[in-house]
């Protein structure tokens, strides 16, 4: 039996999407940083590193749509995996939270609307998912 972790944080840096070799199978990897509550117990603490691992289709959902600095939710399992340097030999280990749900959390605004200077300029929805939406006022 496995434990489910479930973090709140935000992305630090930008997700990298890759592929498995053989299967082709999409994998996102990202950081999430969890701080401490602003005025709870240990605000002076630094913010406990997540590295995450997302694999399938959800890798590739979660690429268009998280980037550097937004807020997210992560729910999956712990793993260690264990590699060896090919240098100097050393046996190397880091512990991954792969996500079974991802997605952003909606605690805070995501949305980064802007008004256009003059209401009669034209909307402009032509925006990709790693870009922010300029709309008429």
């Amino acid at each position: 039996m496995q434990n489910v972790l479930m973090v709140a944080g935000h992305v630090y840096g930008d997700p990298a999407l890759s592929y498995t070799p053989r299967e082709q199978t999409a994998v996102l990897t990202l950081t999430v940083l969890v701080g401490p509550t602003p005025g709870g117990l240990g605000a002076k603490t630094e913010p406990v590193e997540y590295q995450v691992k997302v694999m399938g289709p959800t890798a590739e959902h979660a690429y268009d749509a998280l980037t550097d600095g937004d807020r997210v939710i992560v729910m999956g399992t712990q793993r260690n995996e264990v590699r060896h340097d090919r240098i100097t030999r050393e046996r190397q280990s880091t512990v991954w939270l792969y996500a079974d749900e991802i997605g952003p959390s909606l605690s805070r605004p995501i949305s980064h609307l802007r008004a256009l200077p003059h209401a009669d300029q034209a909307v402009r929805a032509k925006a990709s998912p790693r870009q922010s939406l300029t709309v008429a006022a």
